[in-house]
């Protein structure tokens, strides 16, 4: 499902790629020191970023970023997709499984959809997952790095 568990929100834009990289390898359980994060338009390889770096909207130019355990090789390649904002500001104030109020987190991918836990988001998936697709309404600049 894309909301709780599945897309995990790695930072927003502007971040320093150490901190992305350091995120990433918790999560693939991979040294952060031998990734590499590169910058991808038309499936090219456009640009490395050293740990030092900012990844920005500017230094994107709407690409994709790729993260590479060996750098030479293609082989075990994440794709880093980037992300805007969507166009409709958020409505829902419950649970759209249990109706129940409070702490609740939205749908990563529509934002429409509000859950108060990720047995709910389980539970209402099959309901949500054709509507998902179809609210997704992206405008402006990437603003949200995610898997």
């Amino acid at each position: 499902p894309p909301a709780v568990a599945r897309c995990k929100v790695y930072a927003h834009l502007p971040v320093g790629a150490n901190i992305l990289l350091k995120r990433i390898s918790e999560d693939i359980k991979v040294d952060c020191d031998k990734l590499t994060l590169f910058t991808v338009s038309k499936s090219t390889i456009v640009g490395v970023f050293s740990a030092t770096d900012i990844v920005s909207n500017e230094n994107l130019n709407q690409g994709q970023l790729i993260v590479r355990e060996n750098k030479n090789s293609a082989e075990n390649s994440i794709l880093i997709k980037v992300v805007s904002a969507v166009s409709e500001p958020f409505v829902q104030k419950s649970c759209a499984c249990c109706g129940t109020t409070g702490d609740l987190k939205r749908c990563l991918r529509c934002r429409k959809v509000s859950y108060c836990n990720q047995e709910c988001q389980k539970k209402h998936y099959k309901n949500h997952k054709s509507d998902c697709k179809a609210l997704l309404q992206t405008v402006g600049i990437p603003q949200v790095l995610y898997i």
